[in-house]
């Protein structure tokens, strides 16, 4: 067991306070967006303390990938870890986005390759052959934009707007209420120009003043826009749910599903990928066709998952994913919490203060960690078990499942 440094990330949309509270650094004003616990090649965790014949996790698990991984995930993944675990704090809207399938990570990362982009271009897409699924677990309030509304409810939020482009869009999905008519009207609004965005938010600050019906869809359109003026995102923002959840909460956001994340606090694990494509509501690379190559058009509903308590102050959350499970902890004064498992495990305090202690192996090894610090269990560490008090979230790989 090995604990981790996390890697920050400090892109423009981040909160200038949530993680640095967690953390219990000061502000600085500078936005902080993400703190990366994984092995991903762009961003390996280093190993604390230093020194050691391994500096990150990445060559800790080269070293000896079945001993850090267990034999099946080995095979499974390639020797590699299969997820990234992240503290997530947008401070403004992350940008409109969707990630690839498995089978257009693979072929568009060969084709870059091929095409000799470096892999840090501006341009470039796929940073590696993953696809990414991800999960939000939400530590404050949270809200986001995931998944296509209802067609109804997009047709008929569009038939509010005089702009012809929209009134355009109405017509067309009602006439043809499909995946294809989908693509066509996200085309349409994701390509809009700005004096037509202005145009269109105007409509969107009337509407949602006099409060009309739809007047929270229109009020998002005018929120987004007084962040990214002229931003085609804003507008696109009319197709998406709008969704808010509490602290505890957690949402499932499968590969393929557009989405944008407004503000909070979140634990985000999601398949071991760096690969986006963006079409609005961001400053960095915007890739149009990319993203209406990649996004599932179907509508399907966005639940909370709630989770199966295994023992008292553990909670499971299992989502339909092959690379990632989620593990609540609540630790409350003397009472050992045990966290049976296998396989690599990554464990993040986010408040109190908490031992870990590994069972397995020939000697040992216990852990403290504060708020904002995590472990990596191997397989070899055999079960956790957590004294003190405070709250951990562990990502996992789960069992296989049976066919």
């Amino acid at each position: 067991m090995h604990k981790l440094a996390g890697v920050p990330r400090e892109y423009d949309w981040g909160s200038t306070t949530h993680i640095q509270d967690v953390l219990g650094v000061p502000a600085d004003g500078r936005p902080l967006a993400e703190f990366w616990f994984g092995a991903h090649p762009t961003g390996p965790s280093p190993l604390l303390p230093a020194g050691d014949d391994a500096a990150t996790l990445e060559e800790l698990i080269a070293a000896d990938p079945v001993g850090a991984l267990g034999e099946r995930v080995t095979r499974e993944f390639d020797q590699r870890l299969p997820f990234l675990m992240k503290f997530l704090a947008p401070g403004q809207a992350v940008s409109l986005q969707v990630h690839p399938s498995p089978e257009n990570a693979v072929a568009g990362f060969n084709r870059e390759e091929a095409a000799g982009i470096p892999i840090d271009a501006f341009h470039r897409s796929f940073k590696d052959t993953n696809h990414k699924p991800e999960m939000v677990f939400a530590i404050t309030d949270f809200e986001g934009l995931v998944g296509f509304r209802p067609l109804e409810e997009i047709v008929a939020l569009l038939g509010r707007y005089d702009h012809p482009i929209l009134q355009w869009c109405h017509r067309e999905l009602a006439a043809e209420p499909t995946p294809a008519g989908l693509r066509e009207c996200l085309r349409a609004l994701v390509e809009l120009g700005t004096s037509d965005v202005e145009a269109i938010v105007d409509e969107a600050r009337t509407s949602a003043a006099e409060g009309r019906s739809g007047a929270a869809a229109h009020a998002t359109v005018v929120e987004l826009a007084a962040t990214y003026p002229g931003d085609a995102g804003a507008v696109a923002s009319l197709m998406l749910n709008r969704i808010a959840f509490a602290a505890g909460e957690c949402v499932f956001v499968s590969s393929g599903t557009p989405h944008a994340y407004l503000r909070g606090l979140a634990v985000e694990i999601m398949a071991n990928s760096d690969n986006v494509f963006r079409a609005g509501l961001t400053s960095k690379y915007v890739d149009v066709e990319g993203l209406l190559d990649n996004v599932a058009f179907s509508v399907v509903p966005v639940d909370l998952l709630e989770g199966e308590e295994t023992a008292a102050g553990v909670r499971v959350l299992r989502p339909d994913a092959r690379e990632f499970q989620l593990t609540s902890v609540t630790i409350e004064g003397a009472e050992r919490v045990e966290v049976s498992g296998s396989g690599p495990r990554i464990a993040v305090c986010v408040e109190g203060r908490v031992q870990v202690r590994a069972a397995g192996g020939d000697e040992a090894v216990e852990l403290e960690l504060a708020p904002g610090e995590a472990v990596f269990a191997g397989d070899t560490d055999g079960d956790l078990r957590m004294l003190g008090t405070g709250d951990v979230v562990m990502a996992s790989v789960p069992m296989a499942r049976r066919h």
